[in-house]
């Protein structure tokens, strides 16, 4: 399947409804609103327990940002496994000083045909490697790109997260975020 191809298949929303956001932070979830505002299946995935219940009780990332309700769409969870494999879009916004182990984590839960997106800043050590040649390196997928956006302070809208991407990426965010 070309570009062009998967482009379509994946615009067509009874193909493509389910996107996982690796990483419950302020930038996580911050997408997860954004892409679950635009009717998707969102699947937001937390590694501390505490933190997925306080989540689920009061729909609100109490920890990370407070004061944004979660949009009905997002299910947070502790399963790692669970978000990966239901999802064909993952993005991975977790801490630059732990994305090789969660690289290696999601791995065997990625096929090649997943598109995955960086949203974590910063440069690995070893090597001087962006995180998304992080997610070339440890997982199968052969379709990687990254997102950057505004350090979130309360003056900041959240809606102001810009997505600049590679040719292939670039239109298929724009139309699965599009609100």
């Amino acid at each position: 399947m070309d570009n062009m191809q998967l482009i379509q298949t994946l615009r067509e929303p009874e193909k493509f409804m389910q996107i996982a956001i690796i990483g419950g932070g302020n930038f996580g979830t911050a997408v997860a609103n954004i892409v679950a505002r635009n009717g998707h299946k969102t699947h937001l995935w937390m590694r501390d327990a505490e933190q997925v219940q306080d989540t689920l009780t009061h729909r609100e990332n109490r920890r990370y940002l407070p004061g944004h309700k979660l949009h009905d769409m997002i299910h947070p969870t502790g399963d790692l496994a669970l978000a990966a494999q239901a999802s064909s879009l993952i993005f991975v916004a977790v801490p630059s000083h732990s994305f090789k182990q969660v690289c290696e984590q999601i791995a065997p839960h990625i096929q090649p045909s997943d598109i995955l997106i960086s949203a974590t800043k910063g440069i690995y050590a070893d090597g001087f490697r962006l995180m998304s040649q992080l997610l070339e390196e440890y997982t199968p997928s052969t379709r990687v790109g990254a997102i950057s956006g505004p350090i979130l302070l309360r003056k900041l809208p959240i809606s102001s997260i810009r997505a600049p991407l590679s040719q292939l990426v670039t239109p298929l965010l724009a139309a699965w975020c599009r609100k």
